[in-house]
């Protein structure tokens, strides 16, 4: 998959709306199937974009064996659908900068080539430590790279569970020498860790009763230690167009070193509808800050939910 450049800009160029629409539209994403602007079956996970990142060990020496080596630090990479090419290599010169990066070209080479199609990062609910490897089980996704032998001498890619940091664990019997090809999608709207929440959420769902919705794709991790602000508009629209409804507030959300984020309290400066009972929160769900809208019964309405976010983070 390629990328095409759509126009050619000199510094302080202004950039066209039209520009950045065309952007969108190739941009190569991933989103949760919606049915009806409801995800099916009940629970599915929104996962959303891919993100990708290449890396190989470290200096001349690899990474030992029985050693930790930190991947990626750069994201929150827990609860990730991962997929990789990882390349066991047999010298550090063999890496795409050596000096024998042609040996990969060479079949008679004893360099081995993994591809993993499914994998999950999960949360591990225990610290995986130098000098014990992990054991995959309930509660330990550590995702097996590559295994030298039956049930043993193993690499393993895992998110640490402190602060979801990508990490690679070396149990393969000696020093290794790699490269690793990898991305994922990340199963929130939020990337989290020490990235940002996006800067923009937007998303529509379907009513027909009083029962408080969840908007799709307007739902925010928020990282451990971070203040974020919620600017949001939200419209609402009867099926025969006979009733409407317009909403505008702004929110704030904090969330601590540890636990679930606090929501504050929303201040609407439009809260305006023709029906009977309709409304607009913000709550929280799990470690998410999430909008939810409420109609009316025997009424089908259709919710559109635009919010703009700043967050601020440790």
């Amino acid at each position: 998959m390629g990328s095409k450049r759509i126009t050619t800009f000199a510094r302080g160029s202004t950039l066209p709306a039209a520009t950045l629409n065309a952007m969108q539209d190739r941009a190569a994403v991933l989103t949760r199937a919606l049915v009806d602007g409801v995800a099916a079956p009940t629970g599915t996970l929104a996962l959303t974009g891919r993100d990708g990142r290449y890396w190989c060990t470290p200096d001349t020496a690899g990474v030992l064996d029985g050693a930790i080596a930190v991947v990626d630090n750069t994201r929150d990479w827990r609860s990730h659908h991962v997929t990789a090419t990882f390349v066991r290599l047999t010298a550090a010169a063999q890496r795409l900068h050596g000096a024998d990066v042609w040996k990969r070209n060479d079949p008679t080479q004893e360099i081995a080539v993994r591809r993993i199609e499914d994998a999950w990062t999960g949360v591990n609910l225990a610290a995986i430590t130098a000098g014990v490897p992990p054991v995959i089980g309930a509660g330990v996704f550590a995702i097996i790279l590559d295994e030298l032998a039956a049930g043993t001498n193993r690499i393993f890619l895992y998110a640490r569970e402190s602060d979801g940091a990508l990490c690679l664990y070396n149990d393969s019997g000696g020093a290794l020498h790699a490269d690793l090809f990898y991305d994922g999608s990340s199963a929130s709207t939020s990337s989290g860790g020490t990235s940002t929440v996006p800067g923009f959420l937007a998303g529509e769902v379907n009513t027909t009763d009083a029962t408080w919705t969840t908007v799709p794709e307007c739902s925010a991790t928020l990282a451990q230690s971070s203040s974020v602000t919620f600017q949001g508009m939200v419209s609402a629209i009867r099926d025969d167009g006979t009733e409407g409804g317009g909403w505008a507030f702004t929110v704030r959300a904090r969330r601590p070193a540890s636990g679930a984020p606090v929501v504050g309290t929303a201040v609407f400066t439009l809260a305006e509808h023709d029906g009977t009972g309709w409304d607009v929160r913000v709550q929280v769900s799990g470690s998410d800050v999430v909008v939810q809208v409420s109609g009316e019964a025997a009424k089908n309405l259709t919710w559109r939910a635009e919010i703009q976010t700043t967050e601020a983070a440790i």
